[in-house]
């Protein structure tokens, strides 16, 4: 993939490309412009970027990103983004708060709006405000209550699997918005932004072709998660929802993988419809002439999470829910080493102990799902537990007075009490 920045640097180049959008229909209006939000992941900020490319030896920024299969694994289990929640222990489950007002007012968003009114995702072709996918408490909530609420698991993983079922459907519309400049940058002209102008002054308001994909690319993506994440009934879970949503956004259910590809085509003919130039060029909407416009959508093998700033936004208090019932980190931004630990490490073979390295450095930037950071409740309160390879594991505890971490045992899983 290219970078973003240097996509809207090109873009600025041509006239009406970058301009104000229709706002986002969330349950409450317009929010695409909060002031609440925290930010998880700051996409191309470029010391992250840095850290973590020098952590994992990815290649980010290169004008076609190489695989990483070698770094990732082959299911590309890193991939994943992964922040940790914590849920209070004095908070109710079942959200009270959300059965009242504030309840019926996301019910009725999402039947006219389906995942939009959960989260929601502001372009990089909007000037002025802070791009990005944007993922609020209340969203998550209300997943849990009415989509994961009978699942057989812990809060906490409910939670886990709510935020990346909206955090992949926005992801999909993010991918769009990358597909459609790259044709703006081929062709000279806007398409993105008459094209969002138009589908919002017209019924239903909003593109029933790509919230068929966005909702299909969560459903897809939902299917492979980390082992935590693999719940028995998710799926039927999902999908359950996804029924009861507004046309395109329940469309989804039908989509096959081998129908993928005519579904890109459609939807980039949708927004080329929009255009002043390209709407009528004779050699874009026939794939036999070789026009390949799939290739420009980077979902395969999976979008990349990396390159698009995710953005989660507390809005506890509107629901009737304790302030402060969720509490979150998405990295690790300091690990000392305790003295016991460090004389453990050093008897260690020199792979592992590089192997501890690696892991420290990637944690410092982003929790990802091939590290397998999870609370160690065995080893009493504030205890975490990373993976370090196939073998090894760290503890380390939290010490929320300084907001750093402590690592103070590393062994094989046995001697970790991991089996």
């Amino acid at each position: 993939m290219k970078r973003i920045s240097s996509i809207r640097k090109g873009l600025a180049k041509i006239e009406g490309v970058l301009a104000a959008l229709p706002p986002n229909p969330g349950y409450e209006g317009s929010e695409d412009a909060v002031h609440s939000a925290r930010t998880l992941w700051w996409g191309e900020n470029p010391n992250l970027v840095a850290e973590y490319q020098d952590a994992i030896g990815m290649k980010v920024g290169l004008e076609e990103e190489e695989a990483d299969d070698e770094v990732f694994g082959v299911d590309g289990g890193d991939r994943w983004f992964d922040p940790v929640f914590e849920i209070g222990a004095e908070v109710d489950e079942r959200f009270p708060g959300l059965g009242g007002e504030s309840g019926r007012k996301i019910r009725r968003s999402v039947e006219l709006h389906g995942m939009e009114a959960l989260g929601w995702y502001v372009p990089f072709h909007h000037p002025g405000l802070q791009w990005g996918i944007y993922i609020p408490v209340s969203g998550m909530a209300y997943l849990v209550q009415h989509a994961f609420g009978r699942l057989p698991v812990p809060f906490a993983t409910k939670i886990h699997l709510a935020f990346h079922a909206i955090l992949n459907h926005e992801l999909f519309h993010f991918a769009t918005d990358y597909a459609i400049a790259q044709a703006e940058l081929t062709h000279v002209e806007p398409w993105y932004v008459p094209a969002k102008r138009g589908m919002h002054a017209t019924s239903p308001g909003y593109c029933v072709e790509e919230e068929r994909l966005a909702n299909g690319y969560m459903l897809s993506a939902f299917r492979s998660m980390k082992p935590a994440l693999r719940v028995a009934g998710k799926q039927a879970a999902l999908r359950a929802f996804v029924s009861k949503q507004p046309e395109g956004y329940r469309d989804a259910l039908d989509v096959r993988p081998s129908h993928w590809d005519g579904l890109l085509e459609e939807l980039s003919q949708r927004y080329g419809a929009f255009t002043k130039k390209s709407a009528d060029h004779p050699f874009l909407w026939f794939p036999h002439l070789g026009y390949d416009w799939p290739r420009l959508f980077p979902i395969r093998p999976r979008i990349d999470w990396r390159y698009c700033p995710i953005h989660l936004v507390d809005d506890s208090m509107r629901l009737g829910i304790a302030p402060g019932w969720l509490s979150f980190f998405s990295r690790l931004s300091a690990i000392e080493e305790a003295e016991e630990f460090t004389k453990k490490l050093k008897k260690l073979a020199p792979p592992i102990q590089r192997a501890w390295v690696r892991s420290k450095e990637r944690l410092s930037v982003a929790i990802t799902s091939g590290a397998d950071f999870k609370r160690w409740d065995n080893g009493g309160k504030d205890l975490y537990s990373v993976r370090i390879n196939d073998n090894f594991r760290a503890h380390l505890r939290r010490r929320e007075e300084t907001d750093d971490w402590l690592a103070v045992e590393i062994g094989n899983h046995k001697e970790m009490g991991h089996g």
